[in-house]
């Protein structure tokens, strides 16, 4: 029998419930005793700004707990929907993974400001129990980001493998993959129409789910940034050099759930597998909201991306900021748009990042 959204409220108490009271150590046997992996991925190439963003999180983490993929298979890139896909195949194998129960992925040019707060987190997403994975909605709270606002994005996520196991066979998986792609070809059907054709109940919980974070995330923009908007919509509203999407509408959704990410499929395929939704983290555009630091030290354009850990007591703390372009960053610019982003993100690096 699945559980109710609201059930996970009703749990007895015990002591790991306090987060408050955790110490680095408490957390480190935790991590152990929940079985969590913490996954990354990465060429690792010198000159980049790979290390000064895993510095911000690797220290906090016991050595068998975390495992870093390549961003290199057969000489092409190796990262986004392969790199997820090899999760879940790995889960569903008696490889390495199977002996975890969670994932926490986080990009290479993701900076960890607050781990303490990532891993109260990360405690909710476990606690409730009835969630496939988790992280910031592709569409509707980063101006830049105008794409689901039923998927997310994975730069910073959680991944119930423990689900995943109990949710059936990789040759299940695997067929069930295979089916909400083909439905992407002649006789086209959305995602969203498969599972209404498979749980109504579960697209009427997402749904809801979405459209509800969509509507607390643009109240807590309002109070974020100024105007409600970072400097960076004026961008997006008129670049037309933007040849994938010129001239967006910034924070809007393109669809509800859709195909523009290739690891899209990966999650639809969870959420029908597993028959759980999908928790979303409280996420806005980054701006400096700490008035000891000049603005002229910090990225306030509003491109990077940041993840809030908002608590019901209304404690809101930084948690993540995300970079977005690291591929254009460079020690040796060669183009303006290379000079523009390195710039941008060693600002990131200065105020975030350990060397």
């Amino acid at each position: 029998m699945k559980k109710a959204l609201s059930d996970f409220k009703k749990k007895p108490y015990k002591p790991e419930d306090d987060v408050n009271r955790w110490t680095d150590e408490f957390i480190k046997e935790w991590i152990v005793q929940k079985k969590i992996l913490f996954v990354t991925n990465s060429l690792c190439q010198p000159g980049t700004h790979f290390l000064s963003a895993l510095r911000t999180w690797i220290d906090y983490i016991p050595v068998h707990n975390f495992t870093l993929i390549y961003g290199l298979k057969n000489n092409k890139l190796y990262y986004g929907a392969d790199v997820f896909n090899e999760i879940v195949v790995r889960t569903l194998s008696d490889g390495p993974y199977s002996k975890y129960d969670y994932v926490c992925y986080i990009d290479d040019d993701c900076y960890i400001t607050d781990f303490e707060a990532l891993i109260k987190m990360l405690w909710q997403f476990i606690y409730d129990d009835c969630w496939c994975i988790a992280g910031p909605q592709d569409g509707g709270v980063f101006c830049h980001r105008n794409h689901s606002g039923m998927m997310i994005n994975t730069f910073l996520s959680f991944w119930n493998l423990k689900a995943i196991r109990e949710a059936g066979t990789l040759e299940e998986f695997i067929t069930l993959r295979n089916h909400i792609n083909a439905n992407k070809g002649a006789e086209y059907k959305t995602f969203l129409e498969i599972v209404n054709e498979n749980n109504p109940e579960l697209l009427a919980q997402m749904t809801t789910i979405s459209n509800e974070h969509l509507t607390e995330m643009q109240l807590r923009r309002q109070q974020r940034l100024p105007g409600g908007e970072s400097p960076y919509s004026a961008v997006v509203r008129n670049d037309p050099t933007n040849l994938v999407e010129p001239h967006q509408t910034p924070y809007s959704c393109k669809d509800e759930a859709g195909n523009f990410e290739p690891y899209y499929l990966i999650e639809q395929a969870l959420v029908l597998f597993t028959g759980k939704a999908i928790k979303y983290f409280d996420a806005c555009d980054y701006m400096n909201r700490n008035p000891e630091i000049s603005d002229d030290d910090v990225d306030n354009s509003g491109l990077s991306s940041a993840i809030y850990y908002y608590s019901q007591d209304f404690e809101d703390r930084l948690v993540a900021v995300h970079t977005w372009f690291s591929r254009m960053y460079t020690k040796w610019p060669s183009n303006n748009v290379q000079l523009e982003h390195t710039k941008r993100i060693n600002k990131i690096i200065s105020q975030f990042g350990k060397l």
